[in-house]
């Protein structure tokens, strides 16, 4: 009789990439703050760009095949499961080239989509993957999950050999129409599970040991791109951060509607300088003068230039450049959120 399998610890391809700490909160249901309504409708409307990218591609290629296959990759005492986007097969008579210029070759292709905004995009096309762990985690767990699988578990898998790499769709977010597509070979992906895989073991087994109760390495407390102010497990890792419920019939609520009251006259009296500054323009202008004297006052026109410069969007070598001439400071700004969306 066959040994009987233990049952290994399973994480999500999507997920795996996570910091470790929030890997082992989301394991033992800790309590969380709720994901954003606004990052919701971007993941729902990430789904539906998905599906606009596959009608895209199938006007370029032959097909794209096994949407949502699902994969699984055995690693040591883990198991990463997931779904791909689906397999794009190119024939000879295709036409897709990546954003090189490069000719798809054809074959049988894993296929992962991304939609992302330009200074994500940005990041990509100057550190690759490199600049995106967690994507560069899931796209390595897919290539593994197909091309090694898993024998007891009934999951289809792939010949070995028989991908001879994969292609990365980036849509960008604003720009529906601005699609590139990145191919790696097949050794390009092979190297890359061997470089993962370590990685990955050493990570998993941080949250095994959370889970064992040991506590957790500050050093994962950085869960991604966004840091950990916009982590759902924020207030995990920083009790000190909570906000402080203030309960009904406090002061601070006298104090908040004075706020509100002072914010609506401000509101109101900056819309009403507008109104005069327009009307003065309008009548220097049909005056055919730059200036009016109303008594010891006066009221003038003047052509200035605002000159904006973005240091995020700046090349990576462009940043070094400017760095020592960019200046900091810190100070603290008391921000009032109003019900109705005023912010202060």
């Amino acid at each position: 009789m066959p040994k009987k399998r233990q049952k290994s610890l399973e994480f999500r391809a999507s997920q795996v990439g996570k910091c470790p700490v929030l890997l082992a909160l989301e394991k033992m249901n800790a309590d969380m703050e709720p994901v954003p309504l606004i990052v919701q409708r971007i993941m729902e409307e990430g789904s539906k760009r998905e599906d606009d990218v596959v009608a895209w591609l199938e006007t370029k290629i032959d097909s794209v095949d096994s949407r949502q296959q699902e994969t699984l990759w055995p690693l040591g005492s883990y198991t990463i499961t997931g779904h791909i986007d689906g397999v794009a097969l190119v024939t000879s008579d295709d036409q897709l080239e990546d954003s090189e210029g490069e000719p798809i070759l054809p074959g049988s292709y894993l296929l992962e989509i991304k939609v992302l905004g330009e200074q994500r995009r940005q990041i990509l096309r100057e550190k690759g993957l490199a600049g995106f762990p967690q994507y560069r985690m899931q796209l390595a767990s897919y290539w593994a999950g197909l091309n090694q699988g898993d024998p007891d578990s009934g999951l289809e898998c792939l010949e070995p050999g028989l991908l001879p790499g994969a292609l990365y769709v980036v849509q960008e977010w604003s720009n529906p129409d601005r699609i590139e597509v990145r191919q790696f070979s097949r050794e390009y992906m092979d190297k890359m599970v061997f470089c993962v895989a370590d990685e990955l073991m050493s990570r998993l087994a941080e949250v095994e040991y959370m889970l064992r109760g040991d506590g957790w390495d500050e050093k994962y407390q950085d869960p991604g791109p966004l840091g950990c102010g916009d982590c759902p497990a924020r207030y995990q890792c920083f009790p000190e951060l909570r906000p402080e419920k203030v309960p009904s019939g406090d002061n601070l609520f006298n104090t908040l509607e004075e706020y509100r009251q002072a914010h609506a006259v401000e509101k109101a009296a900056a819309s009403q300088k507008k109104a005069c500054q327009a009307l003065f323009q309008t009548v220097m202008e049909e005056r055919g003068t730059a200036k009016l004297l109303l008594a010891d006052e006066s009221v003038s026109l003047s052509e200035q230039t605002r000159t904006n410069l973005s240091y995020a969007k700046l090349p990576a070598d462009l940043q070094r450049m400017v760095t020592p001439y960019v200046t900091e400071s810190n100070f603290t700004q008391v921000r009032v959120n109003l019900r109705k969306g005023g912010l202060s």
